[in-house]
């Protein structure tokens, strides 16, 4: 069984669905928690829902039907599942998007069953859901304070959750010579312009500048979010850039802004670069620290890695993370050289070379 209580759960409901139906099909949302499965259950009447490259990939490698793209649930609009499962997300725009779509996949008298904990909102959306989908059928209580909590579909008459108008690109900002950046909800720190990020393009310009010699050519993204990071360094002069992140909207995100600040380079989903081929001369990351709300396992050593098998032989990687995150030892473990090269507002950037 897995170590998350929530996934625990989850596979209780499967398993007794898949025991007590005989042609009825259920739909189970499959964001990043569920990476920590390690034998998802496979079944012709079970098929998965996800935003993330590394758990769709997990998925399909097990036999399991599973669709990957932005939780676009247009795609279901022939199709009445007799059940929806959904281990909730971290972020409420992404969760009261599925709520809001939950009526328009589910049969009348199907079950949508939201599992999570009260400290991630699990009560919140349960009143609002509530309210929404016409009620609560059932609770059943798990391990450390879990939940599920499932409704049926009836004749819902309650307002729509807000969900930040998930589906929606829109502009946040202007870079360059007055062109939008373009994000969506979804994406972590989607609103704005992350500071962190910004230090590490002010760290690079100040490299180049410290040499005529000094250029941007090809660079890996890693990581990209919505592509801030790729806007700023083609507006730097670099000449080939590509872009990869695990999870959907930010690829959704990060191609139109390729195409609105006509970017030459692509856009790869994948997980952390892992099926990318070629190597670079510069690869910059501001690392995701943790997954979802697991804070036990902590992802910036894979993102090392990766950036190292990506660099060419001369090349160098640019990382920022919070100036309280110690990245230095491992990433020493890693690179011939580690240095830390800028500071401020509570960001560090360093430089590290092949």
């Amino acid at each position: 069984m897995p170590a998350d209580p929530a996934l625990t759960l989850l596979l209780q409901f499967v398993n007794r669905h898949l025991q007590q139906s005989t042609g009825q099909h259920l739909l189970v949302i499959a964001d990043e928690h569920l990476a920590a499965l390690d034998n998802p259950p496979v079944d012709h009447r079970l098929r998965y829902l996800s935003n993330r490259y590394d758990v769709a990939a997990s998925l399909a490698k097990h036999g399991a039907a599973v669709d990957l793209g932005d939780f676009d649930i247009e795609q279901y609009s022939c199709t009445a599942f007799s059940g929806l499962l959904y281990r909730i997300s971290k972020e409420k725009a992404v969760v009261n998007h599925i709520i809001n779509a939950a009526p328009g996949l589910l049969a009348h008298g199907a079950r949508f069953t939201l599992i999570g904990h009260k400290q991630e909102g699990l009560n919140s959306y349960r009143k609002h859901a509530g309210q929404y989908l016409g009620g609560i059928t059932s609770q059943e209580r798990g391990a450390s304070g879990y939940q599920a909590v499932t409704f049926t579909r009836g004749i819902h008459s309650g307002e729509r959750l807000d969900d930040s108008d998930y589906s929606r690109l829109r502009a946040i900002g202007q870079v360059g010579q007055g062109c939008a950046l373009l994000s969506k909800p979804g994406i972590y720190g989607w609103q704005k312009i992350d500071r962190g990020s910004a230090l590490l393009i002010e760290a690079i310009r100040h490299f180049l500048n410290g040499a005529t010699s000094r250029r941007l050519n090809t660079v890996l993204d890693l990581g990209c979010g919505y592509g801030y990071l790729s806007v700023m360094l083609a507006s730097l002069g670099a000449t080939h850039i590509v872009a990869t992140d695990n999870n959907m909207a930010a690829i959704t995100a990060c191609q139109q802004n390729f195409v609105a600040h006509n970017i030459a380079g692509e856009v790869v989903a994948d997980d952390c670069a892992a099926h990318i081929e070629r190597c670079f001369e510069t690869v910059v990351c501001n690392p995701p620290f943790h997954l979802g709300f697991d804070t036990s396992r902590p992802l910036t050593a894979k993102f090392l890695k990766s950036a190292r098998r990506r660099l060419l032989p001369s090349g160098r990687a640019f990382f920022v993370v919070n100036q309280f995150i110690g990245i230095e030892a491992p990433a020493a473990e890693v690179f011939t050289s580690v240095q830390e090269v800028h500071r401020g507002e509570g960001f560090k950037v360093l430089l590290m070379r092949a």
